[in-house]
């Protein structure tokens, strides 16, 4: 057997491949994607982004398949594959499979369809896995909006974290990938059974491993050390920043021109889709039959017998019991548009969007201190409007998330989400 190929199969321990891989090359150009999970998707302010797509343009693809990434990352990974296959085809290095290897397989994903496929996701779940569970029959089901949004607070408030219902809380989540960032290009099939020892072999057995390293940091790339045929654009490397200056973008702009706030959006949608899964629920179930169980009423059963040469008398010799219930037909209405106006508007909304944001989160804030954000956010709509009041509620889940002032948005540094402390300001106070 091949040493490498020996040795690939053979690790033990995170430590013991790390040394392996690093001892292949003096050009140490990796990172990380699960040790740096936010690169692309934050920016210095700690604001969650993604990309819009008309900043992305076509890859070249051995099939012709329509594969994206970002305009600079595009010109970079062409100049960068025409730098090797010249110097295959000059004799500088040797020709081996990395001359298969090095077109693209896949790039950008969409951040939207990800995210639309994960809301028909969370609406099955809340509705076939908790609502209508078998299992709560003996359960009042919520026969009106109140009652549906009372039912889906407990379960948020429980499992919050692992609903991911704004685009902020599912941008962060692992079920959106690096990959819509437009900064990542995959070079070969990633198999998530057994990676390193089929996957990285035809990388790390090159005799042209090294120069694949030098060539891909040459034009502002670095490798994922855990799957070394995904490389990523560097934001932060001059190399790539040549690239990104062709199209007048600088560090300290990408975000701005190319990338779209989340928080603009999160409470609308959070509005709209909260509402549309309840039409959808008196949709499907606008009948629904309760069983109440209302106590119960009970008989004797009697015998006659005879007592002291009296005739005879009636005697108690069963009791029966039967239990008394009652069945409650519900019929479901959706919400019209002028409930929506008068009972279901900005008012209402503006004091659910934070609690929703703390479900997301874990609930960092406690009872005591949710209701003060709540409260806040209230008055901030009466006197300011709406967009104040959004405004205040986003300021104040951004300080939990990312309360480091200055965030790393390179390769270079790692952002990490932290869990809120008692000290955590909520704000002005309008007690």
């Amino acid at each position: 057997m091949d040493p490498f190929r020996s040795s690939l199969a053979s690790f033990e321990t995170r430590g013991v491949y790390l040394d392996f891989i690093r001892g292949l090359s003096s050009c140490d150009n990796y990172t990380s994607v699960s040790e740096n999970p936010y690169y692309g998707k934050v920016n210095s302010n700690g604001d969650i982004v993604y990309l819009s797509e008309k900043f992305l343009a076509p890859l070249p693809t051995k099939e012709k398949k329509a594969i994206y990434a970002l305009n600079f990352v595009v010109d970079a990974f062409n100049d960068f594959k025409n730098y090797y296959l010249k110097a295959i085809n000059t004799g500088i290095v040797k020709d081996d499979i990395l001359r298969e290897v090095i077109s693209p397989i896949k790039g950008w994903q969409s951040v939207h369809e990800l995210y639309a496929n994960n809301i028909d996701s969370l609406y099955y779940t809340l509705i076939n896995s908790y609502l209508q569970r078998e299992d709560r029959t003996e359960q009042a089901k919520p026969g009106d909006f109140d009652e549906f949004m009372n039912a889906l607070s407990s379960l948020f408030s429980a499992a919050g974290k692992n609903v991911n219902l704004s685009r902020s809380s599912f941008i962060l989540s692992p079920a959106c990938p690096i990959s819509t960032t437009g900064l990542v290009i995959e070079l070969a099939p990633e198999n998530e059974t057994n990676r390193t020892s089929q996957q990285a072999v035809a990388f790390f057995t090159s005799v042209n491993y090294d120069f694949y390293l030098r060539a891909l940091k040459k034009y502002g790339f670095m490798v994922d050390i855990n799957y070394p045929s995904r490389i990523i654009a560097d934001i932060g490397s001059p190399a790539m920043q040549e690239y990104m200056n062709k199209y007048d973008l600088t560090l300290e702009n990408l975000f701005n021109k190319c990338f779209y706030k989340a928080k603009d959006y999160d409470y609308d949608l959070i509005k709209v889709y909260l509402t549309q899964f309840y039409n959808n629920y008196a949709g499907d179930y606008p009948l629904e039959q309760n069983v109440v169980k209302a106590g119960g009423v009970s008989s004797q059963k009697y015998s006659f017998e005879n007592v002291g040469g009296i005739r005879p008398i009636p005697v108690s010799t069963l009791k029966v019991v039967c239990e008394k219930t009652l069945k409650d037909v519900i019929r479901r209405q959706k919400i019209t548009q002028e409930q929506m106006d008068r009972l279901y508007n900005d008012a209402y909304w503006i004091s659910y969007y934070p609690q929703m944001m703390n479900y997301e989160m874990d609930n960092p804030l406690d009872e005591h201190r949710i209701k003060k954000v709540v409260k806040n956010s209230g008055d901030l709509y009466k006197t300011l409007g709406i967009d104040a009041a959004k405004g205040y509620v986003n300021g104040i889940f951004k300080a939990l998330r990312f309360p480091v002032k200055n965030i790393s948005i390179t390769l270079k540094g790692s952002t990490v989400l932290t869990s809120a402390s008692t000290s955590d300001t909520i704000g002005p106070s309008t007690y």
